[in-house]
């Protein structure tokens, strides 16, 4: 776990967190991150690594660069009906349980959970640690294997299924531009039409 900011249980901002290192030591860690990320030879092993790409871009400035490896779509590719959640995938295969319980406690379940912001460092890094051991050992240990035994899956997922984990994580952190004025013409002539059908039903229904 690389902390840029701790649990800080009396902080009264909108985050209950404050700064781990000074921005000069904060540069230096940054620096050592981006020399492994940035790095086009070493793959990097994910669960849904769009997500992590975008974190790194967005708080680091790291531009992450060479192969993935990413255990969500690979599971994916090859449990198509499966559930590929991170934590019951992992069950699944090494009878790990759901660690995600231990710190349901600080932040709660469903639509009123809390950000992880409430969680205790040593809980918060304990959680984290297991998420990326439990990605390396998933991909490693069990996917590998038999995506390299499904050569016609392992095609789809150099050819098709790789290159869009960039193309959408590009979308997902530039977003979309909307042309306002369209979408007010849109919405009128569609409340026309509901207007129309509604009345049509009545017609019918009479």
């Amino acid at each position: 776990v690389v902390p840029f900011y701790r649990h800080d249980p009396e902080s009264t901002d909108e985050w209950k967190l404050k700064p781990q290192w000074s921005n000069e030591d904060r540069d230096t860690v940054v620096n050592l991150l981006k020399s492994i990320f940035e790095d086009e030879k070493i793959a990097k092993i994910g669960h849904n690594t769009k997500y992590d790409i975008n974190i790194l871009k967005h708080h680091c400035n790291i531009d992450t660069k060479g192969f993935l490896w990413d255990t969500h779509l690979i599971h994916h590719l090859l449990e198509p009906r499966s559930i590929h959640k991170l934590e019951m995938v992992c069950d699944i295969e090494f009878r790990t349980g759901d660690w995600s319980e231990d710190i349901n406690k600080f932040v709660g379940v469903g639509k009123d959970k809390k950000s992880y912001d409430n969680i205790p460092d040593e809980d918060f890094y304990q959680y984290a640690s297991t998420d990326a051991e439990m990605t390396f050992r998933l991909m490693s240990d069990k996917l590998y294997d038999r995506l390299m035994a499904k050569l016609d899956l392992y095609k789809l997922y150099l050819e098709e299924t790789h290159p869009v984990i960039r193309a959408i994580s590009k979308g997902e952190f530039v977003g979309n531009k909307l042309k306002i004025g369209e979408i007010n013409k849109l919405a009128i002539e569609y409340d026309q039409d509901l207007i129309d059908i509604t009345a049509r039903c009545r017609e019918l229904t009479k």
